[in-house]
This record gives structure tokens, C-alpha cells and sequence, in this order.
């Protein structure tokens, strides 16, 4: 979503723009507000599903709560160089807590990333797996990854899939 031509702009403007680009017929409702967990259900009030673009645990978390609370799926994904994970919770799963525990206060919020940098295709490779797992949801087809996660390792062209609560 992100080109030279839009540095400095905020994130949710650039990608509400890229989306109506792509597809007019789209109906997109940008808030460039900081997402907490105070008003992380009012924001996703309404949705179908939230597919996480998030850069840290804290909003992360907030978001699986928000979720749960709506009775809606969350499509989480993260990346930290070359390395991505993915799982879909719907309210009745295991979530985030199966990976990081009950707290967000013990876990950093950056890692290898800070060192080796995020290739491009990792972001790109991660994101096409997020999509596909909400055109999953909404469109009522396929299985998506639930209490389990989805590990890629681009730099080893590995995928593992692992089951959470074992």
C-alpha cells in the first residue's frame, strides 16, 4: 500500500486510497485514530471481520478482545524479517494467549526486524495469506487456520503449521 510517493502520509489514508484504486465499488471507512483497547470495539463495530495491519502486541491484543467481544474473526499476521506467522481466532478459539501468554507487559515490542530489516516479499507473502483467509470468512469458503499457526520462513522456503494448546 506504501510507495515513495506517499511517505509521511499516514498508513490508513494510503490504504483507504490504494483500496478505492484498486476497486471503486469498494466502500472503505478510514480512522486515523490511535487504535486502543478503549475504543478498539467501537472501531471494528460493524465489521465482517478485522484483518490485522498492526505493527505491535499491545494493539494487537486489544483488537483480538474487540473481536471477541463483536463475535467476529480476527486475522492476525505478524512478520520479523524474513519470517512471518499467521492463525485466524473467531471468538470461540484460542488466540493470541496461546503465543504470548495472558500479558503483553513481558514481551518486546520489536525484534530481528530491528536488526535485518523486513524484506518487501516477506510483507507481501504474509499479507496475500491474510487476504485470502478474510475472502475465506466472507465469502464462506475453504477452512481457515484456526487454533493453529501458520509459521513461514522465507528465508528457508518453510511452512509449518502448528497446533495451539498442545
Amino acid at each position: 500500500m506504501s510507495t515513495e510517493g506517499n511517505l509521511g502520509q499516514y498508513k490508513v489514508i494510503a490504504a483507504a486510497k490504494r483500496v478505492k484504486e484498486i476497486n471503486s465499488a469498494t466502500t472503505v471507512t478510514a480512522f486515523r485514530r490511535k487504535l486502543t483497547r478503549y475504543n478498539a470495539q467501537s472501531l471494528l463495530s460493524g465489521s465482517q471481520a478485522a484483518v490485522d495491519g498492526l505493527d505491535n502486541l499491545s494493539s494487537r491484543l486489544a483488537v483480538e478482545q474487540a473481536c471477541r467481544q463483536l463475535t467476529i474473526p480476527y486475522v492476525y499476521a505478524s512478520i520479523g524479517g524474513f519470517n512471518g506467522q499467521l492463525m485466524t481466532v473467531f471468538p470461540e478459539d484460542l488466540g493470541l494467549s496461546s503465543l504470548y501468554g495472558s500479558s503483553s507487559d513481558v514481551m518486546p515490542e520489536q525484534g530481528i526486524e530491528t536488526r535485518i530489516g523486513n524484506p518487501p516479499a516477506t510483507v507481501a507473502m504474509i499479507a496475500a495469506l491474510q487476504v485470502q483467509e478474510a475472502v475465506k470468512i466472507i465469502a464462506g469458503v475453504g477452512t481457515p487456520i484456526r487454533n493453529e499457526i501458520l509459521l513461514v520462513d522465507a528465508r528457508e522456503c518453510a511452512i509449518d503449521r502448528i497446533e495451539l494448546g498442545k
